[in-house]
């Protein structure tokens, strides 16, 4: 089955003009670029008009009918995206939500033909200058067609791509830099984060939901008898946030055919859990002052033995409050589709850990050693990944199960512990410090040597004070005090793909967080300087393959570029005419 979007795109891909002459309309501009070609003289061009008018096929044309079958070899064209279920959080209107790509684009992308799309609003979680993690300005999303995407499993998550995209590393000199997927292998290493976000306090929207009080009748305005109370507005506290979580887990909402009678049902195990029960009632009741009854049911397979015990609130103000904020679409009520609301990541380190530990009764395990949720939800599971690395607790996500670990002596190590090994041993080695290879011999010469553990640097910091005065011990030792880490990438597989792959622009940034886990990605849509110093000016300056005498790059959407990389752009096209 595919969806619709894909549908189109392939579509537009199939019929899209080979050559020039098959393009219809524009005459007097394609007569120009038929001369321009038949003479194998092309000057530096630059196509304006709307979406839909055939700037981007008219560049491939040339480059089609100019190069032949090695076309691609001789075309450098700058995109490069993640599939469209990529996991974010972003910040939209003022409200956090951890959605995807697919998502973002499904509310933002009026037309197939549409390549980009200017946000108005929207933040995104990002990595700043100083390494703190931090939501950033989107100023786009962008998207283009692929036949071949990588899918990338690491340590605790996975993330697809195209293979031209660009992840941020740690090189061997401990400096952030961009690397292509395509040059990725197994052993290889992403960045990722843990860290304790102090959050604000957050209201719970209640009023929204609020029944009619009040009907009008011929005699005037009276009291709606069936309203007993209305829930007002209220802070999120601890003991409210648990609930949320066990709603997450063992929760669902009913509503009768019209949608105007609702309830909300807990259902534990009996009798295992009858003191949960009461704690639901006990909150329900003091915290939200509603009533509800507690009975006992029968097993669906021995209908003589007793295993749940429902708790029901007959709230329809409540159940309506349930329906719109724990369910991904809204109105698909069901297991599958259970989100961790959008709120419950704006709060504080206490509260995300109280609806944690709520949402416990979808695990097995000991909260403060080892966790393991399953639900089949895989939205929710993701949800958990990325709230724990928010309140500071190391996640993973594979399929069908979330896990939380903690750092204890019974743990050999953990993922947000890790920085790789080589830039602190070219350091030390450059200083003369020989020292490390005692000190850290058990790193260094584990299965997993590839990596060093933060705490042991720190320790080993203290103990050789010549490494505050070097300049690039203390670029490392600020790599270690950050909330940043290193996970170790399993597998690459290179799969067909047929549709859309996305990617956002961050100005400044040019990264942001994004997979099943949080892996630093490059805004690699490359609308910035480096990318005109580095790949544009190195594709610029090598020979053509084949007998045309130059090079085509083709800078989609250049009106998006950066005004730094404009001038660097001018420089480059004024040097390499003969190549390029």
């Amino acid at each position: 089955m595919i969806n619709l979007v894909e549908a189109e795109e392939i579509w537009v891909e199939k019929y899209r003009p080979k050559k020039l002459d098959e393009i219809i309309g524009q005459d007097e501009v394609i007569s120009r670029l038929q001369s321009f070609v038949s003479k194998k003289s092309l000057p530096h061009l630059l196509f304006a008009g709307p979406a839909g008018t055939g700037k981007t096929t008219a560049a491939l044309c040339i480059a089609r009918e100019l190069f032949g079958e090695g076309w691609r070899q001789n075309l450098l064209e700058l995109n490069a995206s993640v599939a469209p279920e990529t996991p974010v959080l972003v910040r939209w209107g003022g409200k956090t939500q951890r959605t995807t790509f697919g998502e973002i684009a499904d509310q933002t992308f009026s037309e197939p033909s549409q390549r980009h799309v200017r946000l108005e609003g929207v933040e995104v979680l990002s990595l700043d200058s100083e390494y703190r993690i931090r939501f950033l300005p989107v100023s786009l999303i962008s998207r283009h067609y692929v036949d071949r995407v990588a899918r990338i499993r690491y340590e605790g998550g996975e993330i697809r791509t195209s293979l031209d995209h660009s992840v941020i590393v740690i090189d061997e000199l401990g400096d952030l830099r961009s690397r292509r997927v395509e040059e990725l292998h197994g052993g290889d290493h992403f960045i990722t984060f843990t860290t304790p976000i102090e959050g604000v306090t957050v209201t719970l929207n209640f009023e929204s939901f609020a029944p009619q009080t009040h009907i009008r009748l011929r005699s005037g305005l009276v009291k709606n008898p069936k309203i007993d109370s209305v829930l007002p507005n209220s802070h999120l506290d601890p003991e409210f946030a648990w609930l949320l979580g066990l709603y997450l887990a063992e929760g669902c909402v009913s509503f009768n055919t019209r949608g105007s009678s609702g309830v909300t049902i807990f259902t534990l195990g009996y009798p295992h859990e009858e003191e949960l029960a009461q704690q639901v009632s006990d909150i329900l009741d003091q915290r939200l002052d509603l009533s509800s009854e507690s009975f006992v049911a029968n097993s669906g397979f021995d209908r003589s033995r007793y295993s749940s015990i429902q708790v029901r609130a007959w709230n329809t103000q409540l159940a309506k409050f349930f329906s719109h904020n724990f369910y991904g679409n809204g109105s698909n009520r069901d297991a599958t589709n259970k989100r961790v609301p959008g709120w419950v990541f704006d709060a504080p380190i206490e509260i995300k850990h109280t609806f944690l530990k709520g949402y416990m009764g979808d695990a097995c395990g000991r909260w403060g050693e080892y966790v393991r949720y399953s639900s089949r939800s895989e939205g929710c599971l993701i949800d958990t990944a990325w709230l724990g690395r928010l309140s500071g607790l190391d996640t993973s996500c594979y399929s069908g199960e979330a896990r939380i670990v903690w750092n204890l002596p019974s743990y050999s190590y953990i993922k947000s512990e890790l920085l790789p090994a080589k830039p602190f041993v070219r350091l030390f080695e450059r200083l003369g410090i020989k020292q490390y290879r005692y000190f850290m011999r058990h790193s260094l010469y584990h299965k997993r040597s590839q990596r060093i553990s933060k705490t042991l640097l720190k320790e080993f910091w203290l103990k050789h004070r010549e490494l505050l005065h070097d300049s690039r011990a203390k670029h490392l030792l600020k790599v270690i005090e950050s909330p940043l880490s290193v996970v170790c990438i399993r597998e690459i597989r290179v799969e067909p793909y047929h549709g859309y792959v996305y990617d956002f622009s961050v100005p400044g940034a040019e990264r942001f967080w994004g997979g099943t886990t949080p892996v630093l990605l490059h805004n690699s849509d490359e609308r910035g300087i480096d990318t005109i110093r580095t790949k544009v000016k190195d594709y610029a300056r090598t020979r053509p393959i084949g007998d045309v005498p130059y090079k085509l790059i083709l800078l989609d959407e250049s009106d998006a570029l950066t005004p730094d990389a404009q001038h660097a752009l001018r420089r480059t096209m004024e040097m390499y005419t003969h190549t390029c």
